[in-house]
């Protein structure tokens, strides 16, 4: 019923904003296209004020980069620089060229040969430069709102990739430098995942700690490592410091409207926060109606879509928090009545539904990723002190979370999942995590 309500206002409400702004008679209105009719629902003033306001969006810095560094004292200052030597340091980035060039060949279970060789050339110094860019009291994504753009999206995921297949083989050796590569590659994910970013880096940033944690995993169930109680304390602080879902939310539409609304409204020699982007829209022609207008749409969107994703889901809500946030009805889009006024709200209300569901997904796979972070403590403690179950339920939940993770046992093992909330809409229940339970550990 609500949403058959939406739909009679915006014709009702489109039908009267169009008719007074065109003062037309109800046979020389022409059939328009949503885009097109926000060419005569956004005024030039109202343009020019989202646009002031987008780029003090834009400009605007995180306070959330701060997080304390695994081991060791934090290196000065911010890690910018550092999280950029893998797209402007030219022997970084040629090894992760030639790990690219590997990736076409047929998956295994272990390295190809060509692999092997790249890993034997490349993993210390990307090590090193990971330690690097993990070692500053702050790390927030480099390539945020109002950074520049990243020379290719997957690149960082390349880095997680050749370690996590660096890690399997040290572990053989050396089963403890093995799992602190991969924690060191995990805060390497969060922290592209942290800040003002949008949802695209934001995920590459969570499968990259994806993949560090599965890695993690399959080393455990086969090595039990020396100094577990660092390892346990480790990923205690990376627990503790999951990037905020709120803040990439809300910072993810700005993104889009400065990428393919105001770049096209402004000349090409205009010049964004963080420079230029490949995918920046052309020049639009203030006289083509569908462009123009779909721009103001964009524009408009960008204003009040990140006031309503703040209020359901804040920059410091859990996950789970974000989760109901986004299953609850949103506050609606302020409205001065007036019939223009009223067809905006209609059109960004429909549009925001749609935007939710995303949202509410994301929110989803980043819960389930983090319960099998979650699980990796777990599997840390039962090595520690087996599998007692009053320790392991009080590891169960964590801030960031919001709630639990489920834990069910068997005489000689434990399986965790993530919440019933982020598993539900999953039907094969992705990332269950089957832990062996030590002999002197309690079933």
């Amino acid at each position: 019923m609500a949403a058959l309500k939406w739909i009679a206002v915006f014709v009702a409400m489109a039908c009267v904003a169009i008719f007074v702004r065109l003062q037309c008679t109800a046979t020389a209105v022409e059939p328009m296209t949503t885009a097109a009719a926000f060419s005569y629902l956004v005024t030039p003033d109202e343009l020019a004020t989202y646009k002031t306001q987008l780029l003090a969006t834009a400009g605007e810095r995180s306070a959330r980069c701060a997080r304390p560094v695994l081991r060791g004292q934090p290196l000065p200052g911010p890690a910018l620089t550092d999280q950029l030597a893998f797209e402007t340091d030219a022997p970084l980035s040629s090894c992760l060229a030639a790990w690219r060039n590997t990736l076409d060949e047929l998956p295994a279970t272990e390295p190809t040969p060509r692999q092997v060789e790249v890993i034997g050339r490349c993993a210390a110094p990307l090590e090193a430069a990971v330690r690097a860019a993990t070692g500053h009291a702050e790390g927030c994504s480099a390539h945020g709102l109002g950074g520049p753009e990243p020379s290719e999206q997957s690149t960082v995921l390349f880095v997680g990739q050749l370690l996590g297949r660096r890690a399997r083989q040290l572990a053989i050796s050396d089963p403890q430098a093995a799992l602190w590569m991969l924690l060191d590659v995990i805060r390497l994910g969060q922290d592209h995942a942290r800040g003002r970013t949008d949802l695209m880096l934001a995920m590459i940033g969570t499968a990259i700690a994806s993949g560090a944690v599965e890695h993690a995993h399959a080393i455990l169930d086969t090595t039990k490592p020396a100094k577990l109680d660092e390892l346990a304390a480790a990923l205690e602080v990376l627990l503790a410091s999951e990037p905020s879902f709120g803040e990439v939310a809300a910072s993810d539409t700005p993104r889009v409207a400065i990428d393919f609304a105001l770049s096209g409204l402004e000349p090409d020699s205009w010049v964004p926060p963080g420079g230029k982007r490949k995918q920046h829209a052309q020049p639009i022609d203030a006289s083509d109606p569908d462009r123009y207008g779909g721009a103001m749409q964009l524009m408009a969107f960008s204003r009040l879509a990140p006031l309503k994703i703040a209020h359901a889901c804040p920059a410091d809500a859990s996950l789970g928090g974000c989760f109901n946030g986004f299953t609850r009805p949103a506050i609606p889009v302020p409205s001065d009545g007036t019939p223009r006024s009223l067809v905006q709200q209609a059109l960004v209300e429909a549009t925001m539904s749609q935007l939710v569901f995303t949202l509410r997904d994301y929110v989803v796979k980043r819960a389930q990723h983090h319960s099998d972070l979650i699980a990796l403590r777990l599997h840390v403690e039962a090595m520690r002190h087996g599998c007692d179950r009053r320790a392991l339920t009080e590891l169960a939940t964590t801030p960031a979370l919001g709630d639990a993770v489920q834990v069910t046992y068997a005489a000689d093992a434990f399986v965790v999942r993530p919440p019933a909330w982020a598993t539900s809409a999953i039907p094969a229940e992705p990332l269950t995590r089957r832990i062996a339970c030590p002999p002197t550990g309690t079933p």
